[in-house]
């Protein structure tokens, strides 16, 4: 007969979604820094990009209201961060090695949940029209297209921009 102990078990980290801390800003920042390289390098200028560092998205977290924003834990690693102006869903990264896992999709509905409880009806977010990733994530989660437009970068350089839109009733 064979018995099971839980002795030799090594506890696995789960999921699990906070509000971001002060302390966590220096980890986030790296983590929008990475894939927002990962996401806009091949699309954009070098001269363009290269000015994106994580100090840079330090400096815009530090502007958001805490209670807007969410992060996506494993254990001690910051995996995804999501967070919203208004009723846009205007930031919402996940860390390239965890994607495809349902991460952005509970960060996505955390946002959306905050929405409700500020009795907004309909909630936004948008992308450039390369961002086949966040294309299909929105498209996935039952968004839809309420507008697009083309917008200059540069003189030279134009970007579709595509707005998504969600009922929150």
């Amino acid at each position: 007969m064979n018995t099971h102990t839980n002795d030799n078990c090594i506890e696995l980290p789960r999921l699990e979604l906070d509000t971001p801390t002060h302390d966590d800003l220096e980890k986030i920042a790296e983590l929008i820094n990475r894939n927002w390289h990962l996401t806009y390098d091949q699309h954009l200028p070098e001269k363009l990009t290269r000015e994106r560092t994580a100090e840079v998205f330090r400096s815009l977290l530090v502007s958001r209201k805490p209670g807007n924003a969410t992060i996506a834990r494993f254990g001690k690693k910051i995996v995804g961060y999501a967070d919203h102006l208004s009723n846009c869903v205007d930031n919402l990264w996940v860390d390239s090695s965890y994607q495809r896992r349902g991460i952005g999709r509970k960060l996505l509905d955390v946002q959306l949940e905050k929405l409700k409880s500020k009795d907004m009806q309909s909630a936004q977010a948008g992308c450039e029209s390369f961002n086949t990733k966040a294309i299909a994530f929105y498209q996935n989660a039952g968004w839809h297209v309420i507008d697009d437009a083309t917008e200059t970068i540069i003189p030279g350089l134009n970007v579709g921009i595509i707005v998504y839109g969600h009922h929150l009733t």
